[in-house]
């Protein structure tokens, strides 16, 4: 490895022994091999630190924390201040890479160099037999930032698919920590997109999110009454945008104000001054519906769920 590699890979790491060798691995075994790993230890209590020091290689960085943070926020910020690679990839410890990432981030960072944020898609598996393709964007393109954050509205990123320069990230304030519980990734996304003139896009497949073993559920008792995104986009709607730029941005607070409500409503945690949370003028019509459905008593709306017994997981 170089003293100054390409790449630095961050995971974060709290209690992920029966899965983080398998994370470790992939990145270990991708096909580009200019990078460094920075694992950080958030506390973990599980024995995880001892199945990553199985592995010694050189390429590796072990960091520690006194105290786990919510969502792994901190972890990865601390990972980016450490980072000695232009450019940082983040992983999380129960999940995985497939061989291409780093090679594919690469290919891209030379095919557009004018961008700063790269976007892949992803595979996830509910189960060990129900995978799902997640494709951000069905076509490899440079975008411009209002195509960008218009993609946005309608597809999640998630935080394996992400590359990025560790100076923007810098930039944009980096992840929320100590901020909120969950949901901060999403908007640290929202926040590069703002501050890029171009982002890369790609549907090529090049990580796995293992949903089942996740192990995270969310305390929506404890969850924020609004997703932090919204902070983002009712700042970003005072400044000098474009008028399509202003509407994906109300319409991305909606998407995700729905999924935050709903949630919190399932869990019977739902609060009518929520309701604020919402643009009104940028509903789809389908949202009127979960609007509606939003505002239905918790009895009725229970029964109308189709896996009551389903615990919730992370709220993104």
């Amino acid at each position: 490895m170089s003293e100054q590699p390409f790449f630095s890979v961050v995971i974060p790491l709290y209690n992920k022994a029966p899965h983080v060798a398998r994370s470790v691995g992939s990145v270990l075994n991708q096909t580009f091999q200019d990078f460094e790993l920075i694992v950080v230890n958030d506390a973990s209590t599980d024995g995880s630190v001892e199945e990553v020091q199985k592995f010694n290689n050189p390429r590796m960085r072990l960091l520690q924390r006194d105290k786990p943070g919510p969502g792994g926020y901190a972890a990865r910020n601390l990972g980016i201040w450490e980072a000695r690679a232009e450019w940082v990839a983040f992983l999380d410890a129960d999940d995985e890479w497939y061989p291409n990432h780093l090679s594919s981030a690469y290919r891209m960072l030379n095919k557009y160099p004018d961008c700063t944020l790269f976007i892949f898609s992803c595979s996830s598996y509910l189960n060990k037999s129900q995978a799902l393709k997640k494709i951000f964007c069905c076509y490899e393109k440079k975008m411009i930032r209002s195509d960008a954050i218009k993609r946005y509205v309608e597809n999640d990123i998630h935080t394996n698919s992400v590359v990025t320069q560790r100076l923007s990230l810098i930039e944009a304030g980096m992840f929320p920590a100590g901020k909120c519980r969950r949901g901060g990734d999403s908007d640290l996304w929202l926040r590069l997109m703002l501050n890029s003139t171009f982002i890369a896009v790609s549907p090529e497949i090049t990580s796995c999110y293992h949903i089942e073993n996740s192990g995270v559920l969310a305390d929506l008792n404890a969850t924020d009454t609004m997703h932090p995104v919204l902070n983002t986009i009712k700042y970003s709607l005072e400044q000098n945008l474009s008028d399509p730029e202003r509407s994906s941005l109300k319409k991305l607070g909606n998407r995700k104000s729905f999924s935050w409500s709903l949630s919190r409503k399932r869990a019977g945690f739902f609060k009518v001054c929520e309701l604020r949370n919402f643009y009104f003028s940028a509903f789809f019509a389908k949202d009127w519906l979960r609007f509606i459905i939003l505002l239905l008593p918790k009895v009725i709306y229970r029964s109308l769920r189709p896996n009551p017994g389903k615990p919730e997981k992370c709220l993104k």
